[in-house]
């Protein structure tokens, strides 16, 4: 997975888009909210509650203290305790208990209208083998349905990735049980998407299903193999974090995700960014990986992406 050591200040990525994206993520929590939010069953409640006070009470009001603030709740003066603040958003004017609400959907749901981070909570399988997906909140889904998925194993949501099984099942099974309380990892992943919506979860030949993983024919928007790079094709890329809760032990994988478009990009640089994708689209193209080509969909794209990076149009 080319985890490398991060820490707390990379998980939560803030740019001008956030306020646009947060006011996106709130209409797809309200149009969408079983599509995009998985909140498990009582065993996941414990990192459910976690997530939320340490986000609500902690990260965000230190983290970005211009943007969030902890206040009394107005129905109190005054008080420190956190049984009565509240977490104010000075951006959206928004304002959420500190105390998690009863509900588990309802302080997923809270979490994902305040951050632009999408946040899978990982738990041991109670039969020890492996780990769960215990809930989710993934609202900008890009050629993924995650629909249906909580309580499934990791191996099986991951069943059609290639290789998966053979290089990393095994591996990945021992590296999250021994991640420990306090260490913290990130990574970076890269595809080219051939639709420019956030939440997209058709853009990829991989779908995943409540009763079963499975393939599908193509995607209904790749009808033929030729995309318009200008208008059509970004640059999506996932930037990953993952660590263990202190008190609940759940695992928290958290992403963000950048789309760019590549009519941004070409000039980037003077050439260069355009160049550097060219290599990264050479190599994954030539994948030593049996079928992560195709898993990727580079030939519904590669050849009018590649044309339009060296201005060959």
């Amino acid at each position: 997975m080319d985890l490398i050591t991060g820490d707390y200040s990379d998980m939560i990525q803030m740019d001008n888009t956030y306020l646009d994206r947060i006011a996106q993520r709130k209409e797809l929590v309200t149009t969408r909210l079983h599509d995009v939010i998985g909140a498990g069953d009582s065993r996941v409640k414990p990192a459910i509650n976690e997530l939320y006070s340490w986000m609500l009470g902690v990260y965000l009001p230190q983290r970005f203290p211009t943007m969030f603030k902890l206040q009394p709740h107005p129905s109190t003066t005054n008080s420190k305790s956190e049984r009565h603040q509240t977490l104010k958003s000075l951006v959206t004017g928004d304002e959420y208990p500190v105390i998690p609400p009863e509900d588990q959907e309802v302080a997923l749901k809270t979490v994902a209208c305040i951050i632009d981070e999408e946040c899978l909570l990982l738990l041991p399988a109670t039969d020890g083998d492996g780990y769960i997906l215990g809930a989710s909140i993934w609202v900008f889904q890009n050629g993924v349905r995650i629909a249906g998925r909580v309580g499934c194993r990791i191996r099986d949501i991951h069943r059609p990735v290639p290789e998966y099984k053979k290089r990393l099942e095994k591996s990945m099974d021992r590296y999250f049980a021994k991640i420990p309380v306090g260490k913290f990892m990130r990574r970076e992943s890269w595809s080219i998407c051939t639709r420019p919506e956030l939440y997209n979860p058709s853009n990829s030949q991989i779908a995943f299903d409540p009763d079963k993983v499975r393939k599908r024919p193509s995607p209904p928007h790749h009808t033929s193999r030729s995309v318009n790079p200008q208008l059509q094709c970004n640059l999506h890329i996932d930037h990953q974090t993952l660590h263990r809760l202190p008190d609940s032990k759940a695992l928290l994988l958290a992403f963000h995700q950048y789309k760019t478009p590549l009519s941004e990009l070409r000039d980037e640089d003077d050439g260069k960014t355009a160049e550097a994708l060219l290599m990264g689209i050479e190599g994954l193209a030539k994948s030593t990986t049996p079928g992560m080509a195709k898993y990727k969909l580079v030939e519904y794209w590669e050849e009018d992406v590649k044309r339009y990076l060296r201005r060959e149009e």
